[in-house]
């Protein structure tokens, strides 16, 4: 074999859709080429399925799939083989397929494999939607395994149950490494030993196209030893990393473990269990018999290490962090943590820890039972209990969606803890199944103002949803007075908002009715019981403003990226407050008692909100804007001025963290 001869070149032309059954399938799985499909009717399979020197290309893999719906496509274990086995393959995709192991020990469901060493390989391997099941005849038996070196897999959205491993990935000599792959969206229940576990890393080998670095992501799965588990000397975690390789190309990879949900260890190991280069946030851990979390040594020792946000409810220890190599930093923060020892390390901060039997201060359903129909165990916080001052996110400000919790929602670095909020879980609540993948989605009400006329006039809010959810949202609404009234200056309106699946906005109509000249007035908008989504804002602002309105020209008022200056750089910071003198820039006059805008924020480090007020006066209770970690926003607004021509903005975002300002102006008012 000579690897550099492989061409994984552009997109095959000519791809072909094949329909196969138990009679006709294998002669089609040894035609197929780059961008071909095989759909595989339902039945039971008994041939297994063999991908030797098989190659997709980039945008176009070799792609076996069983019914996405109804009966299965079921392959059955053969004494002789691994039932998908993958020998010096790439760009493979294999979905929706039944796997039974049929109890047969020894016999794995899928394995990536070929005689010793590192000169085999498989990459750019795609496994989705498999459901794995009776393949726990002893705990060598593996739902999905790696025995060559593997780059660039995406293990989603698959159910292993009944495995004597679920998951392992690498060699245990270090051999065979795992580099830069996703598991997403899995669920791992009942093994003998592991749920899931990626050996630790030798040096990591020359071959053509393996990443030199990489990040692996464990994210959004939900990991079960409640049942089925080997004790004494065979006890294993439901999760372990290994070390990454220990100098040279891949020493300074990363995991990235977040949005997960432990459950259950009956047999004295961790639920988590890791060393080198580890990230372990807006987790979820919960075992009645034993411990969460254990950093330490194993095969390597710990180096870097951000444990942050999770919530932690355990009977022995919460997080330990121990045996750490020298001149690496493993910091401890923001975490939630209810166990008898709740929290065993060096550098911790800003942390809320308790008993075990004190979790219910904190916590909703901290006691309940995922197993149940529907789950029973919540741990969202209850109202007031965890949150605290603005924690210090620099040392974990850089990793993917750090800023968002469990639920996929904002984290504004106010709650310890796994989640972004308080009071009613708005989201998953965690159970024994798939996680669904994805953000909860989100309504925002937006402002709007609108120059009062002779005649009625419509203020039109918009109302909008991200991301885009896959059924139907409703959302209730109604006017309230501000300094304007209803009846007088403007028509009093409730009704319901319906988003159907993959809308993201809707209007709401009010009628402003004509007067005579006047100050500047408001009103609301609020929103209230969502169904399907939650309220990221509630609340939209009308103003109304009287004819002593004067355009000028759209003009770029204030840019905090550019130079330092009155009306430029440095960034918001969050938490602090900063005065922009408006008077005399973009043609509004000294005088001006008002001025309307398009209001921008662009790169905000965290999540938040911007207030507009006059300088010198009360910080307001209303925003102008709200806004996630990393999203560019804007809305309209019309702000009032102080007697200096002064605007105040107030940047509501954790503290340590900062945004980028730009405010464009297109009238202003002088009355």
């Amino acid at each position: 074999m000579v690897l550099a001869s492989l061409a994984f070149g552009p997109a095959a032309a000519g791809a072909t859709t094949y329909n196969g059954n138990p009679a006709t399938y294998l002669p089609l799985l040894a035609s197929l080429q780059a961008g071909d499909t095989l759909v595989l009717a339902p039945g039971t399979y008994t041939g297994g399925l063999t991908f030797a020197n098989r190659h997709g290309q980039t945008g176009s893999p070799i792609v076996v799939q069983g019914p996405e719906s109804g009966p299965p496509a079921v392959f059955q274990a053969r004494s002789c083989c691994n039932t998908v086995s993958i020998t010096d393959s790439s760009y493979l995709e294999i979905r929706d397929l039944e796997l039974d192991g049929m109890n047969l020990a020894g016999v794995d469901a899928v394995k990536a494999e070929g005689p010793s060493g590192d000169a085999n390989f498989a990459h750019h391997i795609t496994l989705l939607n498999l459901y794995i099941h009776r393949h726990d005849a002893d705990q060598q038996t593996v739902g999905i395994s790696t025995k060559c070196p593997a780059w660039d897999w995406v293990i989603r959205r698959n159910v292993i149950a009944s495995a004597g491993t679920g998951i392992y990935l690498g060699n245990s000599d270090g051999s065979a490494p795992f580099v830069n792959g996703l598991l997403e969206g899995n669920l791992v229940v009942d093994t003998v030993g592991y749920n899931a576990q990626i050996k630790h890393q030798n040096n990591r080998p020359a071959l053509p196209g393996m990443p030199a670095s990489g990040t692996t992501i464990i994210r959004h799965n939900v990991f079960s030893k409640a049942n089925n588990a080997s004790t004494g000397p065979d006890a294993r975690p439901n999760l372990l990393v290994g070390h990454w390789p220990l100098s040279g190309p891949g020493a300074s990879d990363f995991y990235l473990i977040y949005g997960n949900f432990f459950w259950a260890n009956p047999t004295g190991e961790a639920l988590f269990q890791g060393e080198g280069n580890v990230a372990l946030y807006d987790n979820l851990f919960v075992n009645n018999a034993g411990p969460a979390v254990a950093v330490q040594a194993h095969e390597d020792q710990p180096r870097e290490v951000r444990i942050f946000n999770n919530t932690v409810v355990a009977s022995t220890t919460g997080i330990r962090v121990s045996g750490a190599a020298a001149g690496y930093q493993q910091k401890v923060i923001g975490n939630a943590v209810f166990a008898a020892t709740p929290i065993s390390a060096a550098d911790q901060a800003s942390n809320v820890t308790g008993t075990q039997a004190q979790a219910p201060m904190f916590l909703v359903g901290p006691g309940g039972d995922p197993a149940a129909t529907p789950s029973t165990l919540d741990l969202y916080p209850r109202p007031g209990m965890l949150t605290g001052p603005g924690i210090d996110t620099s040392s974990f400000n850089t990793l993917l969606d750090w800023n968002r919790d469990f639920n996929g929602l904002a984290q504004n670095g106010l709650f310890r803890g796994a989640y972004g909020g308080e009071g009613t879980n708005p989201g998953w609540r965690p159970k024994l199944e798939r996680k669904p993948l994805g953000g909860t989605p989100a309504l925002t009400a937006g402002d709007v103002a609108v120059v009062r006329a002779a005649v009625p006039v419509p203020a039109v809010f918009t109302v909008t949803l991200e991301p885009a959810a896959s059924q139907t949202v409703t959302v209730s609404y109604a006017t309230a007075d501000g300094s304007a009234v209803a009846g007088v200056d403007y028509v009093a309106t409730s009704g319901a908002l319906t988003f159907a699946p993959g809308v993201v906005a809707q209007p709401i109509n009010v009628t402003v009715n004509p007067a005579g000249p006047g100050p500047v007035r408001t009103f609301f908008v609020n929103l209230t019981g969502p169904v399907g989504a939650v309220l990221a804002d509630a609340q939209g602002q009308g103003t109304i403003a009287d004819a002593g309105f004067y355009t000028v020209a759209p003009c770029r008022v204030a840019d905090t990226r550019n130079a330092l200056g009155p009306l430029g750089g440095p960034a918001l910071a969050g938490g602090s407050s900063r005065v922009f003198k408006l008077g005399g820039q973009c043609g509004v006059p000294v005088g001006a008692k008002a001025v309307s805008l398009n209001v921008a924020v662009t790169q905000p480090s965290a999540a938040g909100d911007l207030r507009l007020y006059p300088g010198g006066t009360a910080l307001p209770l209303v925003s102008n804007l709200n806004y996630g970690p990393g999203q560019t926003r804007a809305n309209n607004a019309v702000v009032s001025l102080s007697a200096s021509g002064e605007l105040a903005v107030t940047c509501a975002q954790a503290a340590s963290s900062t945004a980028h300002l730009v405010l464009d102006v297109n009238g202003y008012f002088l009355r």
